[in-house]
């Protein structure tokens, strides 16, 4: 199934604003929603792209999402232990 060439140009560049916007998101949940978002459409590139320039460009992509998307999953599971434990706590006082 091969995309064709504007498609694969617009799929490259939403990956990139999506990476981005990830990187501006203060929310970890956000952030890290974003983030999956962007390495989901550049790794459709990666597998599915015509031209080796693109499929370079969407590992790059991809690479870097990666890193930004390993410290916001360790903020994402910090701020969901926090919420279920004073959910917890706040639960067991009724």
């Amino acid at each position: 199934m091969k995309k064709g060439s504007s498609s694969q140009n617009t799929l490259l560049i939403l990956a990139g604003l999506a990476a981005v916007l990830g990187s501006m998101i203060l929310s970890p949940d956000g952030r890290l929603l974003s983030l999956a978002i962007a390495a989901l459409l550049a790794l459709i590139i990666l597998v599915f792209g015509c031209t080796r320039i693109k499929r370079i460009v969407a590992l790059v992509i991809f690479v870097i999402v990666i890193m930004m998307a390993i410290p916001a999953w360790q903020q994402h599971s910090s701020f969901r232990d926090r919420y279920r434990t004073t959910q917890f706590k706040t639960r067991n006082k009724n």
